[in-house]
C-alpha cells in the first residue's frame, strides 16, 4: 500500500509539475501577445502621428500657397493702382501745358515765380526768398525784374553741409536783406498783382509761403510737371538738367532764391514758346550774369571766427576751449 500511495504522489507532483510549466508557458505566449498588441498599437500611434504631420504639411502648403496668391493678387493691385495714378499725373501733365501754351498766347499776362531756400539743419526757417517777375503779351516778353531777398533774423544760418551754399552769388541784380515780416509783405504784394505763379517742385515753396501767411490763390504752373508732358515720361528730374535738355541753356550758382527763379521762369518761358530773344533787357542782364560767373566760378572760401571770451561781472573765463 505504502509503494502505492507513493507512486500516487509522483504522479501528481509530474502532473502539478506539469501544470505549472503549462502555466508558465501560456504566461510567456501572453507577454509575447501582449507585445505584438503593443507594438502594433506603437505601429498605429504612429501612423496616426505620421498623418497628422502629413496633414499638418498639407494645410501649411495649403495656407503658403493661399498668402502667396494674396502677395500676388495686392501686388497687381498696387501695379494697377500705380498704373493708374501714373496715367493720371500724365493726363493732368498734359492738360497744364495746353493751358500754359494758352494763357502765354493771351493778350495781358503777368507771371510770379517763386522760390524759397530754408536752413539744411531746420527747414521751418527760411534763409532766402527768390522772386522773379515776367509779363508777356501775345507770346512776346514785355518786362522782366528779378529779386533776392535774405531774411535777417536767419542771416547767420548757412548751409554747406548737404546743400550748397550760394547765398553770397545772386547774379542777376543786388540781395535785399530784409526782416521775415517784410518780406512777407513784398511778397504777397507781389501776389496780389501778378496772375499766374510758375515754380519748380512748386508745392515746396507753396508750403513755406503758407508758413509766412501767405496763400497764393493763383493758378499755378510747375514746370517740373510740364516737362513730363514733353518728354512723355512720368520721371521727374532736377531744374539743372530740364534747363539744359528742355531750356538750351546753363545754370549756375544754384539753390541761390534769386537765381533759381530767374532759371525756372526762363525755362518756363522756353517751355511756353515766348519769344525772349527780341527783349534786349534780358539779355544784357544774362550777359552780365555770365560774365560775372566767368570772372569768379569758384565760392569764396568761409573761415570761421573763433569764440572770443570777454570778461562779464560774476563769469571767469574757462579754463580749456570748448570742443568744436
Amino acid at each position: 500500500m505504502d509503494e502505492v500511495n507513493i507512486q500516487l504522489s509522483e504522479g501528481a507532483e509530474a502532473e502539478e509539475n506539469q501544470k505549472k510549466k503549462r502555466t508558465k508557458g501560456q504566461k510567456q505566449k501572453d507577454v509575447v501577445k501582449k507585445t505584438s498588441t503593443g507594438g502594433k498599437k506603437q505601429k498605429n500611434i504612429a501612423k496616426k502621428l505620421s498623418t497628422e504631420g502629413q496633414k499638418q504639411t498639407m494645410e501649411k502648403k495649403s495656407s503658403m500657397d493661399g498668402q502667396k496668391q494674396k502677395n500676388i493678387a495686392t501686388e497687381a493691385t498696387t501695379e494697377e493702382v500705380k498704373s493708374v495714378k501714373l496715367l493720371q499725373r500724365m493726363a493732368n501733365a498734359k492738360s497744364n501745358l495746353k493751358l500754359a501754351l494758352s494763357t502765354t498766347a493771351a493778350d495781358y499776362v503777368k507771371l510770379l515765380c517763386v522760390d524759397v531756400e530754408a536752413w539744411e539743419k531746420a527747414h521751418s526757417k527760411i534763409t532766402e526768398i527768390g522772386v522773379c517777375l515776367a509779363t508777356v503779351s501775345s507770346g512776346l516778353l514785355q518786362s522782366f525784374e528779378s529779386r533776392h531777398l535774405i531774411i535777417k533774423e536767419h542771416k547767420h544760418l548757412r548751409n554747406g553741409k548737404w546743400c550748397p551754399d550760394n547765398r553770397d552769388f545772386f547774379r542777376f541784380g543786388k540781395s535785399e536783406i530784409l526782416r521775415r515780416h517784410v518780406a512777407a509783405n513784398v511778397v504777397s504784394r507781389l501776389l496780389k498783382n501778378c496772375t499766374h505763379v510758375v515754380g519748380h517742385a512748386v508745392e515746396g515753396d507753396l508750403k513755406w509761403l503758407r508758413s509766412l501767411g501767405l496763400e497764393p490763390n493763383r493758378t499755378v504752373f510747375d514746370t517740373q510737371t510740364l516737362a513730363m508732358a514733353i518728354r512723355n515720361q512720368t520721371q521727374t528730374k532736377s531744374l539743372k538738367d530740364l534747363c539744359i535738355n528742355i531750356g538750351g541753356f546753363n545754370t549756375f550758382r544754384l539753390h541761390n532764391g534769386g537765381n533759381d527763379a530767374f532759371f525756372t521762369l526762363r525755362l518756363f518761358l522756353r517751355i511756353c514758346k515766348v519769344n525772349l530773344k527780341g527783349f534786349e533787357p534780358l539779355q544784357r542782364l544774362i550777359k552780365a550774369a555770365e560774365a560775372a560767373e566767368q570772372t569768379n566760378p569758384e565760392p569764396e572760401k568761409r573761415t570761421k571766427k573763433r569764440p572770443r571770451w570777454r570778461k562779464f561781472s560774476g563769469v571767469q573765463r574757462p579754463s580749456k576751449r570748448p570742443k568744436r
